[in-house]
């Protein structure tokens, strides 16, 4: 069977090409994700776990035990959750430590002195942030403190980021960074920075300043007690960061999302230029990757991400995904009921029966009137994005039916300021307009079958 296959096996180069142009075909009709990184990242990227072990050769005592429920209440709490977790690991039970992940196993083997109990704090990198004892004051200092409680208050307000500066012992560099970070802030607000703009907001605002993008700033000094988990976690980024030369200089962290803080800008490394760069990733079009392929570090903060993604969801609009490009209005246009009008059924009740009993109509069939909904972003659907769970394909492409004028995004605003569709009869344009969206479908299909086709050859022929 080997010998039969081999026959019929080209080398691994033509295989090589071969996968290589059916993976530009398939992206060529793979669409990015209109999403701005920083709403992306707070509609769905949970935040990691910070690990907090009690390693034990005892049954837990009254302390161990109140440090278990302190960290287990925070985790479950539905008014600020904090992403921590609590980790027993009894030594007795489980001596080779099978049951904890390896770099935590190697750095507990590796010390020469192992007190017991001892409680570890592993950051979600898997670096050990804090080894020694806890206690109620500890815990809550963990995941609480002013810098962070600042910190989620802007992000909840909408801005894209905030740029934490961890000032360092030379006032001078600490000055100019700050000022660095202060111009490219006001640049950026007074719509000076071009920068990506989805398509709703596009569509409706001609620059960066009417969009209401903004950053934030928030200065840490590195004696600051209050603030000793939080620079510990930031400086623990990268193994250097400690080190004795940059304790002088200032760092810059951006901090967007759910707490997710992106790699520090250190000393002369803090420029317009480089700055600028982050907020280009920071605003650019989400690329929908896992979260952990995309850089930077989840923070550990007590907040209630949920419900600061569905206030951002309902101001700013829900996700924009590709069906924007290519959904079911341009596949199946002549299924669809145009935007804002109503569906008429003969089997309804008339018009004054639901009149005489409004109060009747279930609450989920609720609408908003078409010259308020104007004026908010598209696809302002705050229960499926600021939850995370709905699918970009299917977010706009399946459009929910209602029983009276909805206006969902700004071109059905438009459609009904221009005197709107009868349904029914198409517009003078729909036809052309449709022929040629399936029209491109049709090409495309066809061309991917085509290069389908000829991977299949190369790979399959025999020699």
């Amino acid at each position: 069977m080997l010998t039969i296959a081999s026959n019929f096996t080209k080398p691994f180069s033509c295989r090589f090409v071969g996968i290589v142009v059916l993976l530009a075909a398939w992206s060529a009709f793979s669409l990015a994700c209109d999403t701005p990184v920083y709403r992306y990242a707070m509609y769905r990227w949970e935040p990691a776990p910070y690990e907090i072990y009690c390693f034990h050769d005892q049954p837990l005592d009254e302390q161990a035990e109140q440090v278990k429920s302190l960290v287990e209440a925070v985790s479950r709490s539905e008014e600020k959750p904090a992403n921590a977790f609590f980790v027993p690991v009894s030594l007795t039970d489980d001596p080779e430590l099978k049951r904890v992940p390896p770099d935590v196993r190697k750095a507990w083997q590796g010390q020469e002195d192992r007190q017991v109990p001892s409680y570890w704090v592993v950051t979600p990198h898997g670096r050990k942030l804090y080894q020694g004892a806890l206690d109620e004051a500890m815990l809550r200092a963990m995941w609480a403190s002013p810098a962070r409680t600042d910190i989620a208050q802007q992000l909840a307000e909408g801005k894209a980021g905030v740029l934490v500066m961890l000032a360092g012992s030379d006032a001078a560099a600490n000055e100019t960074a700050e000022k660095v970070a202060k111009e490219l802030i006001a640049e950026i607000a007074a719509g000076k920075v071009e920068l990506y703009l989805p398509p709703s907001m596009a569509a409706d605002n001609e620059n960066v300043a009417s969009s209401g993008l903004q950053l934030g700033l928030t200065k840490i000094a590195r004696t600051d007690a209050a603030e000793k988990w939080l620079i510990d976690s930031l400086m623990s980024m990268e193994d250097d960061l400690t080190n004795d030369e940059f304790a002088a200089q200032p760092m810059i962290f951006a901090v967007f999302g759910r707490g997710r803080a992106l790699p520090p800008f250190i000393g002369k490394g803090i420029s317009r230029d480089n700055l600028l760069e982050c907020v280009y990733f920071l605003t650019g079009a989400c690329s929908c990757t896992v979260k952990d392929q995309n850089p930077g570090m989840d923070l550990l903060f007590a907040e209630n991400w949920w419900s600061v993604a569905e206030n951002l969801a309902s101001t700013f609009g829900a996700e924009e995904g590709n069906e924007t490009q290519l959904g079911a209005e341009q596949l199946f246009p002549h299924l669809m009921i145009p935007d804002g009008q109503q569906v008429v059924d003969a089997s309804a009740e008339p018009a004054d029966a639901v009149e005489r009993e409004p109060e009747a109509r279930p609450a989920s069939t609720a609408t908003v009137e078409p010259q308020d909904q104007a004026d908010k972003p598209a696809a302002a659907t705050t229960s499926g994005a600021a939850a995370g769970d709905m699918d970009h394909a299917t977010a706009a492409a399946e459009p929910e039916i209602a029983t009276e004028p909805v206006a969902t995004g700004a071109a059905a605003a438009t459609e009904h300021a221009h005197g709107g569709i009868v349904h029914g009869t198409d517009p003078p344009h729909a036809t052309s307009a449709d022929a040629v969206g399936v029209f491109a479908v049709g090409a495309g299909l066809c061309v991917a079958l085509v290069l389908l086709f000829g991977v299949t050859f190369l790979v399959m022929r025999p020699k």
